[in-house]
């Protein structure tokens, strides 16, 4: 697998890419708060903004992905998204980023995201051989998850630096190192971009059918296919108690429960790529099978589930980034496992459908849980919000540990076409 060439390639495309998107992740929410004044309606505003456009085009970037090829597709997007943080760099440089602006560019980047996640997931089967994806897919989500424990603690460094050598006031956002921290993400997407010129996957594109048809083809294929639907089902259920209220929570827990800085928000945000690493450790080593796949799962987000009730109920940053540690390991063994079960259970011809549905499950509601938590917490307080949002996610996988159907969830033949595709060479 690491003598292909265009797998190495597509590796560190990948890895400059998810780093510097973090250097954005830790810089933005910053950049809201200070000129909002700690406000969490606000914060929740921008964000959503960003989770709504990308929620709403991610089902279309999986049909751009089938239609077009993942290929041009991913390269598109990423093209797109260098001139786009370019400009939000200069002009937070020259400290013109009202809220409204903000607020365009966080649907743009939601948008340009939206379309080139599900090709990125899409390009890996074209890669390599059935046999390697689950490596394959553990090679390149623990690389993420070391973009995710070093991007973040690196922009907390670069803000919080910038800021002293500035003089700006402690908690505060200063535009410079702010701008710096978009033009790393902004540079390091470049060099990816460089990178995947030099790739050479053949990607066959559909016929000329309309996005909106390859949509509904790929829609019936799901739900014809008993399992995909039933843990689509799941993960929209879950994920909607989680990525909201962790988005919204997490920046204003730092700030203001914990009492911590730009360093610390960095810091937390690695923790959670830490446990990820070792979880894509242990799921790329022990490659579970199909049947114990969903009581693994369901254990998995049990366990998350009491560490995000707990986390809102902390208030040291040590015990906090332990329990986002937790978290962390359960997410990466379903996020390797779950990828590599959709993948060698789908068509070539469906796999960017059928990866944008599934990202559609993960992330696509979090902007309407994102906005349900904000003014939440702008009633009751953060920690309750965390606590409850987790103390939900406990219930409902102890509740499908208990359902033969649901804990069983993951045992379904392959697909038959998806043991038959071969690699582009």
């Amino acid at each position: 697998m690491l003598q292909n060439r265009n797998f190495r390639l597509h590796w560190a495309s990948v890895a400059l890419s998810q780093t510097g998107s973090f250097f954005t992740t830790i810089a933005l929410p910053w950049l809201v708060l200070t000129i909002a004044n700690d406000d969490p309606i606000s914060m929740t505003t921008v964000l959503a903004a960003g989770s709504i456009s990308n929620g709403f085009f991610i089902l279309a970037g999986g049909g751009l992905a089938d239609r077009f090829s993942p290929m041009r597709t991913l390269l598109v997007s990423r093209v797109a998204f260098v001139l786009v943080m370019a400009s939000l760099a200069a002009l937070t440089w020259m400290s013109f980023v009202p809220l409204w602006l903000l607020t365009v560019y966080a649907v743009v980047l939601g948008t340009l995201g939206a379309v080139g996640v599900p090709a990125s997931q899409s390009l890996l089967p074209a890669i390599l051989k059935p046999s390697e994806l689950g490596l394959g897919n553990g090679v390149i989500m623990g690389t993420l998850q070391v973009a995710q424990m070093v991007g973040p603690i690196m922009a907390g460094w670069l803000l919080w630096l910038s800021r002293r050598l500035s003089g700006a006031a402690a908690g505060s956002a200063d535009p410079a190192s702010i701008a710096a921290a978009f033009a790393v993400d902004a540079c390091l997407v470049l060099v990816a971009v460089v990178l995947m010129s030099f790739m050479n996957v053949a990607v066959a594109p559909s016929p000329s059918v309309r996005v909106l048809e390859l949509l509904r083809e790929g829609v019936q294929f799901c739900w014809r296919q008993t399992g995909i639907r039933l843990v689509l089902g799941y993960l929209v259920l879950v994920s909607f108690f989680l990525h909201g209220p962790l988005m919204v929570g997490l920046p204003l827990l730092t700030k203001l429960t914990l009492g911590m800085h730009e360093r610390g928000l960095g810091v937390l945000y690695s923790m959670i790529g830490c446990g990820t690493i070792l979880g894509v450790i242990l799921a790329a080593l022990t490659k579970p099978s199909a049947r114990r796949l969903g009581a693994i799962v369901l254990c998995c987000d049990l366990v998350a589930g009491i560490a995000f009730t707990t986390l809102g109920r902390v208030e040291s940053g040590v015990a906090a980034g332990a329990l986002l540690l937790t978290m962390g390991g359960g997410l990466g063994f379903t996020m390797v496992a779950g990828t590599t079960w959709f993948q060698t259970r789908t068509p070539p011809e469906y796999m960017g459908r059928v990866m944008s549905f599934v990202m559609f499950a993960l992330y696509g509601l979090a902007p309407l849980s994102g906005t349900i938590a904000g003014y939440l917490i702008d009633a009751t307080s953060v920690g309750q919000v965390i606590s409850g949002a987790g103390a939900i996610i406990a219930a409902v996988s102890g509740l499908g540990l208990l359902i033969p159907r649901v804990r069983h969830m993951g045992d379904l033949p392959a697909y038959p076409q998806a043991t038959a595709r071969a690699p582009a060479s």
